[in-house]
């Protein structure tokens, strides 16, 4: 038998807040990747996941200019 709360209260401190937040942004964009591949089309957004992704690290790669 247990006494008190069913659920135990607990202190969610940064590591936690470092793990759960990537994770509710990934979920987002499941939801909107989701709902955009229902608007434009699957194959649309399949193709066009990895190019997003290529155009949006190339930049940081790029040497800087001085």
């Amino acid at each position: 038998m247990t006494t008190g709360d069913a659920a135990p209260h607990r202190t969610h401190g940064p590591a936690a807040t470092l793990l759960n937040a990537p994770l509710l942004a990934l979920a987002a964009f499941f939801a909107l990747g989701c709902r955009l591949a229902d608007v434009v089309g699957h194959r649309r957004v399949t193709v066009a996941g990895p190019r997003v992704t290529e155009e949006a690290s190339t930049p940081p790669g790029l040497p800087a200019h001085h």
